[in-house]
């Protein structure tokens, strides 16, 4: 039987191809453009690749595609293209649902979230769900945000475990009326580690914590304020 030896020429092609295959060259983040490019935020999202950046245009964005959206574990920034872009949930749902490990390396910044609703039994999050993930919010406007359902968490953002930072953002109007609910702009349970810096809570309610609820959870808060909140349970 003929033996091969380590350097035999033979093998010198194979290798080169394999590099080729498992080593493709990309060497700088995409831009995909909503609308321009794609007509929704989920479109954009389902197109890209981690380390790529989708810029939505300055308007108001609702309907199927622009609530519910999911960032299927992917690394990627979302932003806007100005200061005057709008994700309307209409009640419909939550706008953002981050649940699939992502790291810090997912941003989210520069959006106003709006009109998210939730009314199950035990769901978090009315604008913004994030479970066992760690991505983060920047910049962003979340208002007028619902949770309706019973032992819900956060109508703003539910926080479910992982270690997410929530930066420069701010909380408004947003209602947790659920039955024994915490945290009318944020809440932050199941072992989640959360880091809240220059972040501003105005006017919210909940049946405890108004503004903010940390529960099984810890939170790190630094240059914050919170103004107006409401907890009806005293």
């Amino acid at each position: 039987m003929p033996k091969i030896r380590l350097g035999s020429p033979k093998l010198i092609p194979v290798l080169f191809i394999a590099m080729f295959v498992v080593l493709p060259n990309r060497a700088k983040a995409d831009k995909l453009f909503v609308p321009q490019t794609y007509p929704t935020v989920q479109a954009a999202v389902d197109a890209a690749v981690s380390g790529d950046i989708i810029v939505i245009w300055e308007g108001v964005y609702s309907g199927q595609g622009n609530y519910n959206i999911s960032t299927r574990g992917k690394a990627l920034t979302i932003t806007s293209s100005g200061s005057q872009t709008i994700l309307d949930a209409e009640q419909l749902g939550r706008l953002f649902l981050i649940t699939d490990g992502e790291a810090r390396s997912t941003v989210i910044s520069n959006l106003t979230l709006r009109n998210g609703l939730v009314d199950d039994l035990e769901q978090d999050g009315g604008a913004i769900l994030i479970n066992n993930s760690s991505p983060i919010i920047h910049n962003c406007h979340i208002i007028d945000n619902s949770l309706t359902g019973s032992n819900c968490g956060g109508a703003g953002i539910g926080i479910d475990g992982g270690a997410p930072l929530i930066e420069n953002c701010v909380f408004a109007g947003n209602i947790n009326s659920s039955g024994l609910g915490e945290g009318g702009g944020l809440s932050a349970r199941h072992g989640a580690q959360v880091d809240i810096v220059g972040c501003h809570f105005i006017n919210n309610i909940s049946n405890s914590g108004g503004g903010l609820a940390v529960d099984g959870a810890a939170a790190v808060i630094v240059d914050s304020s919170f103004r107006f909140n409401e907890s009806t349970s005293g």
